[in-house]
């Protein structure tokens, strides 16, 4: 198994993100991996396995465009207020 496969078979936040950003956005659903990330948090197949929080973040900070609101599970509503609370400079926990 090579590196690349191994990395891939940990489905560790950070591969996904970092190849998720290198993909276009999806000639099916027309949706950016951040908006699939955040869709994906509350209706995938299995939301509760995935790593998605910790993606959301990691897309966001790479650059990807924020919503205009807070959408997906609760853990990923979370981490967009606090996206967005950061870049106002806002450092007070979201109400």
């Amino acid at each position: 198994m090579s590196e690349t496969d191994n990395a891939f078979g940990s489905s560790s936040a950070i591969v996904i993100a970092t190849c998720l950003a290198c993909l276009t956005p999806s000639i099916d659903f027309k949706g950016t991996p951040l908006n699939r990330a955040i869709h994906g948090s509350e209706n995938s197949w299995h939301p509760g396995q995935g790593d998605y929080p910790p993606t959301v973040e990691l897309l966001l900070r790479a650059g990807a465009k924020p919503p205009t609101e807070a959408n997906g599970s609760p853990a990923v509503r979370a981490v967009l207020t606090a996206m967005q609370a950061e870049v106002r400079g806002d450092r007070s926990p979201p109400p």
